[in-house]
């Protein structure tokens, strides 16, 4: 067994298979994504990267016993996710964000982790396509996947502490088949993080701005020939330096120092982060009922 360290959760033996997947360059190409598109650019606390968040993901299937199929898949959950995350989904208008789940199948034939699946007799596909009750969790039910990147990317700009971390684990539970929070206060605490999350992050004016912005110049990029599709496929490093050793040099660098808000403010199109809210189970007196029931 293997051991792994975590800045939220501690640490945590995790089986061979998952070190493995982890050691692979397909999914260290994940160090060099971030959650928050381009927002790192402008904010340097909106810098969680998706393989922390994946490894996160994973951690909390573990920590509540979930098979290997299921950390599996919470490992390989955003593998798929292209240069500067949702942008792709902006460039192409792509409501549901979810152009990372269309070409997942693209990611996962990757001819280092097939010899990984192979060597431990794995059939990912089915992994990959199975559903799992405490990650697949559609909104606005409580998943491992939306507690750990509000968790990580609040805890990340400083607006919640481990031990307020330490005390939401120690109140989520599973009854019926269902994961909830055992506590009427640390379910409202965490509902109200949520809305932090979506309102002061995902919907913050200066995310928006950049990108809004860094999607535009991507698209003109794009148009030029500067950049093809294919580069989305790698890092935002990769498509950063072809960026600057072009035309757009110029405009990429007042677009991260801010020069172009006053543009932002005045474009009739900005991008549109899809509106996302929790209505997390509670557990109390041996009874289930959502937040908004009680």
């Amino acid at each position: 067994m293997n051991k792994i360290n975590d800045e939220l959760y501690g640490e945590y033996y995790i089986d061979d298979v998952i070190y493995e997947i982890i050691e692979t360059k397909a999914f260290k190409r994940l160090k060099n994504i971030y959650q928050s598109g381009g927002g790192y650019l402008v904010n340097e606390l909106w810098n969680v990267t998706r393989q922390e968040h994946s490894i996160g993901t994973m951690i909390l299937s573990l920590k509540f016993n979930g098979s290997l199929e299921e950390q599996i898949k919470a490992l390989l959950h955003d593998i798929s996710h292209t240069a500067f995350s949702h942008v792709i989904d902006y460039i192409l208008k792509n409501k549901d964000e979810n152009y990372h789940e269309k070409i997942q199948k693209e990611f996962l034939n990757d001819k280092e982790l097939l010899n990984v699946f192979k060597k431990y007799n794995l059939n990912i596909r089915k992994i990959m396509s199975s559903n799992y009750k405490f990650l697949d969790a559609e909104l606005p039910e409580l998943s491992f996947d939306r507690i750990d990147y509000t968790l990580r990317d609040l805890f990340r700009q400083k607006k919640i502490s481990l031990k307020e971390i330490e005390k939401l684990l120690a109140h989520l539970v599973i009854y019926q088949n269902k994961l909830c929070i055992n506590s009427l206060e640390i379910g409202k605490w965490f509902q109200e993080l949520y809305f932090k999350e979506v309102v002061e992050y995902f919907q913050d004016p200066l995310n928006k701005y950049i990108n809004t912005m860094l999607c535009n110049l991507l698209i003109s990029a794009l148009n030029e020939k500067i950049i093809q599709f294919k580069d989305f496929n790698f890092t935002d490093k990769h498509i950063l330096k072809k960026i600057k050793n072009s035309s757009k040099r110029k405009e990429l660098e007042d677009i991260i120092n801010k020069k172009k808000f006053n543009e932002f403010l005045l474009l009739e199109e900005k991008i549109k982060i899809k509106y996302r809210y929790i209505d997390p189970y509670i557990f109390i007196n041996d009874e289930i009922k959502k937040i908004s029931e009680i």
